[in-house]
């Protein structure tokens, strides 16, 4: 696609959701019975005329924060959230120089995030699910879409962009549905490429549990469904199907934006999510010129697109996909298990390994994607597929300035290769620094073993074996003992609680280059 022709596209997205953001902000929760007798025609003025006519609201400020980040820095989610900042508290990056129509957990994440930890702030209680990551992830489905990074980086990067403010797997998976449904349209602009979108989504997360809630979108008959069955609140389930369903079942952008807005409650973020898919379906000269024209600031929208579809034409930066395959690890016969003595294994800072596999320099999952452990699952039942299903257990770590948390963890084989999928192996002998892509929503944390806050947390130790761990699992959840594995291979390895083991990396093995294997 030619870089004319893929800007056209862009300033279609940018403009059909900040449009759709404009015409519902007049009516922003008020009832479907209200929109019913009193039906919104027009691009109105809001808040007793406190807003002109053409005011885009928090949906439209935080895409443009995204933007502006990802133009100038690329997947830099600090800078990403450097950006919510000045929008939260600075009224940057708002149409009137006013902040205003502010999420809850919009707002509590980034008030929690600091410039050395914008990530990890995320709400994740299965009540904190609303719409404030659909809303604003479209220039990370654009920025991605460009790359040639594998599908699994893709959406687990998607994922991340959502956890930023929305963390539960079902904001994250409601943005990956999103991401395909667009990643398709940009290809084949038609109701069958929303389609075929919403077909790929529910094959690669066909896996996912938190793909059930959202098996309406790919019944075949969904477009069919009366209006009265399309919710339009403000959860991200719904936010999602009215979107879809207003631009299957209309014909031109005006209906397709009018017939959501007249959904009523979220009315500003329904029309916004629908109006990106709408402005990619009609295009940007099927958007209404009054209603482009009356966009405030539209020359800064404008300038914002163009600049943001300049980098995305351009070389992507890959210098956080780098994969180190030049050694592997085996057990060292000479090894002694010393519980305080970090100085004779340590040869890495964070660590994260499965069998040979070991990507270098990787932090553990919960220090990369910034979760703290009281925000993952207390496992009361098996997450999987089954009993049957092979899961590795591994540890995880995590240093702040006043405390440590230390505990353990576990996932599926099936999860390990999707993160192996994730890395394109490329400068596989550079040094730099790594992120790995990892899916946070299949990492599962194993209650009652570790985890404690501590003013000084190298003060003590405690230590587990492999066996204890993996006697839990089955006991607990039902795993079948074999199918139980140690992240490090070895069963009889000590599990150590405690900041020598996190600093130091892996006890009782050696690395050693693949040329001598």
């Amino acid at each position: 696609m030619k870089q004319e022709q893929f800007y056209e596209k862009v300033k279609a997205i940018i403009f059909g959701h900040a449009v759709g953001d404009a015409v519902g902000g007049s009516v922003q929760f008020e009832e479907r019975e209200v929109r019913d007798r009193f039906p919104v025609t027009d691009m109105t003025p809001f808040y007793g005329n406190h807003f002109p006519k053409g005011t885009w609201s928090d949906d439209t400020s935080m895409s443009l924060c995204a933007m502006d980040a990802l133009t100038k820095h690329g997947l830099a989610f600090r800078e990403v959230m450097a950006n919510f900042k000045k929008w939260l508290f600075e009224n940057e990056f708002t149409p009137t120089g006013e902040t205003f129509d502010v999420g809850r957990a919009c707002f509590l994440s980034i008030k929690a995030a600091s410039g050395s930890s914008a990530e990890g702030h995320g709400r994740c209680g299965e009540s904190e699910n609303g719409n404030g990551s659909l809303m604003r992830i479209y220039p990370f489905s654009l920025y991605l879409s460009c790359s040639d990074f594998p599908l699994d980086g893709k959406i687990a990067y998607i994922h991340r962009a959502s956890a930023l403010t929305h963390a539960h797997p079902r904001s994250c998976v409601g943005c990956g549905i999103y991401s395909f449904v667009l990643w398709e349209l940009l290809e084949n602009p038609t109701k069958q490429g929303i389609k075929d979108g919403l077909k790929k989504a529910k094959a690669y997360y066909r896996e996912e549990p938190e793909l059930i809630p959202y098996r309406r979108l790919f019944d075949g008959e969904f477009d069919l469904l009366p209006r009265d069955e399309i919710k339009s609140s403000g959860y991200v389930l719904d936010t999602l199907e009215a979107a879809v369903w207003c631009a299957l079942t209309t014909e031109n952008f005006r209906d397709c934006i009018l017939k959501a807005v007249n959904l009523g409650l979220d009315t500003d973020s329904v029309g916004a999510v629908a109006g990106s898919l709408a402005g990619l379906l009609y295009g940007f000269e099927g958007i209404p010129e009054d209603w482009r024209n009356s966009l405030l600031k539209k020359e800064y929208l404008e300038e914002t697109g163009e600049k943001f579809c300049d980098t995305m034409c351009g070389p992507m930066p890959r210098e956080e996909y780098q994969r180190q395959k030049s050694f592997a690890l085996e057990p060292d016969p000479d090894f002694k298990w010393q519980p305080f003595d970090a100085q004779d294994h340590s040869w890495e800072q964070d660590f994260f390994l499965l069998h040979e596999d070991f990507p270098k320099g990787a932090r553990s999952p919960l220090y990369c994607n910034g979760f703290p452990p009281e925000s993952w699952y207390e496992i009361e039942a098996c997450p999987f597929g089954g009993p049957d299903e092979k899961v590795v257990i591994f540890e995880y770590g995590q240093h702040s300035v006043m405390f440590s948390s230390f505990g353990f963890a576990f996932t599926t084989y099936r999860n390990y290769q999707k993160f192996l999928r994730s890395l394109p192996g490329k400068d596989e002998d550079d040094r730099d620094g790594f992120v790995p892509l990892w899916d946070y929503t299949a990492i599962y944390r194993i209650p009652n073993f570790g985890g404690r806050r501590q003013t000084r947390p190298d003060v003590s130790a405690s230590a587990y074996s492999f066996y204890e761990v993996r006697d839990y699992l089955v006991k607990k959840l039902g795993f079948k003992t074999e199918n139980v594995t140690a992240w490090s291979g070895d069963g009889e390895r000590k599990y150590t609680m405690g900041s020598s083991a996190r600093v130091a990396g892996p006890r009782g093995f050696k690395k050693v280059s693949r040329e001598q294997l």
